[in-house]
């Protein structure tokens, strides 16, 4: 009998790079959402050490210096909130990546299965035919 032949294997291959590429662009999503994480965190941190640096001095300022920090402030605030919306943006982009990395893998996994399954038959096939002659010897 011949040997196993899967003819949708040009098609699984194509699956294969397909999944690669959303894995990449999964793994480009993360780190853009890793970094607006970061970037959100050190803002953050930069408006509580102002906050507490005016907290700490209040009495000691000046007019001038008290209201140039509270204008820091409202700068810090309103950067906050941009950052958050770009975080927003890209753990929305991160869950799209994610779904069509998934239905990537989906699509890999049920042309291996197929695969598998008519190895396994033609497998079963070729045993069948190996036993069906060694009995025709028999007779012989």
């Amino acid at each position: 009998m011949t040997a196993f032949r899967f003819f949708l294997d040009p098609v699984l291959r194509h699956r294969e790079r397909i999944e690669r590429v959303r894995a990449a662009e999964h793994a480009h999503k993360v780190a853009d959402q890793r970094e607006s994480q970061r970037v959100l965190d050190c803002l953050t941190a930069s408006r509580e050490a102002a906050r507490t640096a005016l907290l700490g001095g209040q009495g000691k300022l000046e007019a001038i210096s008290l209201r140039a920090t509270y204008t820091y402030l409202d700068y810090l605030d309103r950067v906050i909130v941009a950052a958050r919306q770009r975080l927003d943006a890209c753990a929305a982009g991160t869950d799209a990546s994610r779904h069509h990395l998934g239905a990537a893998v989906r699509a890999r996994k049920a042309l291996e299965t197929l695969k598998e399954r008519r190895r396994e038959a033609h497998d079963l096939e070729a045993a069948l035919a190996e036993q069906r002659d060694l009995d025709e010897f028999n007779k012989v």
